[in-house]
């Protein structure tokens, strides 16, 4: 939780009122202002959805009705005078990290946490406390369930007459069970200083290190392997791979071996195998399951129907979707379908359990021949923990502790929920900094970062009462706030501009420069993404105007005035008719040695009245909205090969959208290029970003062996050592990865370095080249090399040039 201090004495009841509103710009959590009377005198917004009192309206002042009752260990009410937490304030001192239980008006108990502060005037006299606190109820009961859940697991791990060996995605292992130990003849506090190499070179089974070189394949057929323990005895083992969840990593993988050395000495192999599958499948923490050709359970092993909550005899013969989510039954349909065409498949859901609780699980489906027919064995594993502490990392901006693009979108919702129900209007309002970029490379990185900072919490204490700013991307930050009239709109613009006007960058003579744009939401129902990209528009509509502002307001009808948003669209769709798309390149340099080929990634720029220039990013979703994104790229490829006409030594990356990968006329564009112009293919590379790769892997594989086959090479952007990311790797047939351009600003650590040089490593392997983006000065550069990367890209190798 944010930390909420009060520093010094208090002379007024202003000075009271605007430390309260500072706190309250400060912080997502629950705010309450009372003075000694007891009169409330600031009630956040936070506060009234912790309390329930939303509906309320107006929350009552004085203190006859209490905005809850305090309860004891026994859920009996406590006189709110002699709680522990109240007799504390009184005697003067402040309350830090108190949980307690309360009643509220609703009639619900709730868990609390939070801190108290006590105010004082100048006489050093105790006028107000300012409560603090957050609803822990929720997240308590889940730690709970997830330490239950991790507990039985370790129960069953540790238990397992099968070796079990954890390892994660670079073969270094985890954790070990105590058969494991036994198997291998090494005690278990060695094991987990192991790798796959340790293993190779100790002996203990080069069989098994051998499917475990990064990137291993994540899941693995049965198979009897070799292992010799470390008095030199020769064991066999039965042997499965599968991917699970673990603590700590992205990606892990569970070994399960059966020591089947006396059956190997005297039965068959094939004899053995079916014998010891049964017993991992019986024995294995992770839940499995036999679905027949019927579609309906033949078999499920205990750890499965835990997850259910049911035993093993009620599931079978059941069907598999009964306790799938509704809404995720398609999803799940559609990935065992790929299962059964020997295209094993892993896939993220929802299941319901036999109580009535909806629990997150990843499954694993894989094609098996059982009593001779095709059978799908599934195997599962809880992911409800891990995913909600995801979610909640996400809501946050890394750099500025603020909230990220997905946190303030959450915000913007709950303004709308309160509209509907109150009626009141809210603003969401976009700050834009000019010439981020070369303050950037002026100060550097960190510099940078701490401007970032400095500009959000800035704009944290202009923003109006209750008010929550975030990050959203690069140098722009938007707000939301409950805000009564279009004119107040306009007030608490002109009191941000004049906070940040200012701001003057440690080491530069002028203050920064921004813009800003507002939309006045009126009883408008609203996406909360189209209003964050709304506000974004206005604050890039703003760049012309001398007030460096623009307001909109959108009506319960949702149509927006207030400015000519229907320019903006304009602007992109005329910028095509009229060549107002400009293409720069920006170079991308080899690692210790000489350039043999002139390389640049492609950037295109939209330019508009008075020859602002504005990046892709700023104005791509205005371009899908139209239908024109996938022009732009045609755009971008026709310069490419006109460039690589003027330049033989050229080489050029062109960055494709979605839109574009499924567009047919996209091949024909490049296909038009490459014959009108007579260019070799191999000097053309279509980057293609992971993540967006990720989602539509099946769409992407027909183009990507197509545009192969012309010759055409790719590049894998923001690319991250994961399944996900070896996956689109070998899919599109990858010459070159670019990493994410954070990787400079966060590699510090011993283990940053490790997973960069094991991306590098894996890269290699595959033949992949490796590329670092971002590179803005000498040290970047230095780490770059040192890491032993093949190119590097950035202001530091060159200035961007534009492509004729």
């Amino acid at each position: 939780m944010t930390d909420v201090s009060v520093n010094g004495a208090v002379a007024s009841v202003a000075e009271l009122h605007a430390i309260a509103d500072a706190i309250m710009t400060s912080t997502t959590d629950g705010i309450i202002v009372r003075r000694t009377t007891g009169r409330v005198t600031h009630c956040s917004t936070a506060a009234l959805r912790i309390l329930g009192l939303e509906a309320d309206g107006e929350v009552d002042r004085d203190a006859d009705r209490p905005l809850f009752e305090y309860l004891d260990e026994r859920g009996s009410t406590v006189p709110a005078a002699l709680h522990p937490r109240a007799l504390a304030l009184a005697s003067g001192a402040d309350v830090d990290g108190w949980r307690y239980q309360v009643r509220l008006r609703s009639g619900r108990q709730r868990l609390m946490s939070g801190d108290c502060r006590v105010v004082r005037d100048d006489d050093g006299d105790v006028i107000a406390t300012i409560n603090r606190f957050r609803d822990i109820t929720d997240d308590v009961s889940s730690r709970a369930a997830a330490s239950d859940d991790a507990a039985r697991f370790r129960t069953a791990f540790d238990r397992s007459p099968v070796a079990l060996l954890v390892v994660d995605d670079r073969g270094r292992f985890l954790d070990g069970n105590p058969a494991l130990s036994r198997l291998f003849g090494v005690p278990e506090s060695e094991i987990r200083s192991m790798d796959w190499i340790a293993l190779a070179e100790r002996k203990l089974s080069e069989q098994l290190s051998a499917r475990l070189v990064p990137p291993f394949p994540g899941e693995t057929e049965p198979e009897v392997l070799e292992y010799v323990r470390s008095d030199g005895t020769l064991r066999h083992g039965v042997t499965q791979i599968c991917a699970i969840t673990w603590p700590g990593t992205e990606r892990a993988a569970l070994v399960q071996i059966t020591d089947v050395t006396a059956q190997v000495a005297s039965e068959t192999t094939a004899g053995v195998l079916a014998d010891q599958i049964d017993q991992v499948f019986t024995t294995s923490p992770i839940g499995m399951g036999l679905i027949g050709p019927d579609g309906t359970w033949t078999r499920v092993n205990r750890s499965l129907a835990r997850f259910i909550g049911l035993i093993e005899a009620d599931m079978a013969g059941c069907s598999p979707l009964d306790h799938v989510h509704p809404d995720d039954r398609d999803l799940v349909n559609r990935f065992a379908a790929r299962a059964l065409q020997d295209r094993p498949a892993a896939v993220d859901h929802r299941i319901v359990t036999a109580g009535g609780e909806v629990r997150w699980h990843r499954t694993q489906l894989t094609k098996i021949s059982s009593a001779g027919s095709p059978a799908i064995l599934a195997q599962t594993m809880d992911q409800t923990a891990e995913r909600r502490s995801d979610v909640e990392m996400r809501s946050l901006d890394r750099v500025t502790g603020l909230l990220s693009q997905k946190g303030i979108a959450a915000e913007i919702e709950h303004s709308m929920l309160v509209s509907r129900q109150s009626g009141d209007a809210f603003a969401v309002i976009c700050v834009d900094i000019d010439g981020f970029r070369g303050i950037n490379d002026r100060l550097g990185i960190g510099p940078a970062d701490r401007l970032l900072e400095y500009v959000g919490v800035t704009t944290q204490a202009a923003m109006p009462l209750d008010g929550s700013i975030g990050r959203v991307h690069g140098d722009v930050f938007v707000g939301v706030a409950p805000i009564r009239s279009r004119q107040d709109t306009k007030r608490a613009v002109e009191s941000i501009q004049r906070a940040l006007h200012a701001v003057t960058p440690r080491g530069e003579t002028e203050p920064i420069a921004c813009r800003l744009g507002a939309i006045f939401v009126d009883g408008c129902d609203a996406d909360p993404y189209d209003l964050l990209s709304a506000a974004e528009q206005a604050a890039q509509a703003a760049v012309q105007l001398p007030e460096r502002f623009v307001i909109q307001t959108r009506t319960a009808s949702g149509e927006t005035t207030g400015s000519a948003s229907d320019s903006w669209y304009h602007d992109v769709e005329d910028a095509l008719s009229r060549d107002r798309l400009i293409v720069v390149g920006e170079p991308i340099q080899p690692v210790g040695e000489a350039a043999d080929r002139h390389r640049y990634e492609l950037l295109v720029r939209l330019l508009l009245p008075g020859g602002v220039r504005v990046s892709m990013p700023r104005f791509e979703r205005y371009a899908q909205r139209l239908g024109l994104a996938a022009h732009v790229d045609h755009f971008v490829v026709r310069r490419g090969g006109e460039f690589l006409v003027s330049d033989p030594l050229g080489e050029v990356e062109v960055n494709l959208s979605l839109t574009s990968v499924t567009d047919p006329e996209t091949l024909d564009v490049i296909r038009s290029v490459i014959e009108d112009h007579g260019i070799d293919p191999s000097r053309m590379l279509l980057a293609l970003d992971e993540e967006i790769v990720a989602d539509a892997l099946a769409d992407v594989l027909d183009f990507a062996q197509e545009a192969r086959a012309m010759g055409v090479g790719f590049c894998v952007d923001n690319y991250r050592l994961s399944h996900q990311g070896l996956r689109v790797v070998e899919t599109i047939g990858a010459r070159r990865v670019k990493l994410p351009s954070s990787v400079m600003r966060d590699a510090g650590g011993v283990a940053d370095s490790v997973l960069l040089r094991s991306t590098i490593r894996s890269a290699r392997e595959m033949g992949v080249e490796v590329a670092v983006p971002f590179v803005t000065d000498a040290n970047a550069f230095d780490r770059a090399r040192e890491l032993g990367v093949d190119y590097v890209q950035g202001r530091f190798v060159g200035t961007a040039i534009e492509i004729a």
